[in-house]
């Protein structure tokens, strides 16, 4: 356990399991909150107890180390959050150049399955402006469609999916036949 971490449990500020979960947000982690976003544990304030976070839209936010521990989750450095985080420009230049790419990471970062509501709210605004997503969705879902290794959906409630990198299309093709409910989907 961080040393720091260890004096405030032994002095009864903290409970143990808070820092062992505080211990997961070290100063410089990418972490993610609920309503707040992606963003970056700054500093612990031992005295206060409270952890400095910049978020995407609040700098500089103070949390109790207890809501600290319990709300905010760490991300990996290279998972889309904390890439959108630290460098947006260079998302938005993966979105126009290549957008296979980009959904790649958005996917990958999220268990490989997104739903469509989810992945416009992860993308609109922050990567891609807010009045040119439609138009930026539409070119990149024709691109997918054509790439074997995404499973677009034909509704919006169900979810985008990425396959595995060594998938092989005719697997692939069985896979798509076997889960067609009716004959035109199966043809």
């Amino acid at each position: 356990m961080h040393p720091d971490l260890e004096k405030l449990v032994s002095r009864g500020k903290i409970d143990s399991l808070t820092a062992e979960q505080l211990e997961l947000l070290p100063p410089g982690t990418f972490c993610q909150h609920k309503s707040w976003g992606a963003g970056k544990v700054v500093d612990w304030d031992r005295l206060g107890l409270k952890v400095v976070v910049d978020f995407e839209e609040k700098s500089g936010h103070e949390l109790g180390m207890k809501f600290a521990a319990m709300s905010l989750t760490p991300i990996a450095e290279d998972s889309f959050l904390a890439k959108r985080y630290a460098s947006p420009d260079e998302l938005k230049d993966l979105a126009n150049s290549d957008p296979i790419e980009l959904m790649k990471l958005v996917l990958s970062s999220h268990d490989d399955r997104l739903f469509l509501d989810k992945l416009e709210e992860l993308l609109k605004g922050y990567v891609i402006p807010e009045g040119k997503y439609k138009s930026w969705w539409e070119s990149t879902k024709k691109k997918l469609r054509e790439n074997m290794q995404f499973i677009v959906p034909a509704k919006r409630t169900d979810p985008l999916e990425l396959r595995e990198e060594d998938f092989d299309p005719s697997e692939g093709l069985i896979e798509d036949f076997r889960v067609a409910r009716d004959l035109r989907a199966k043809v």
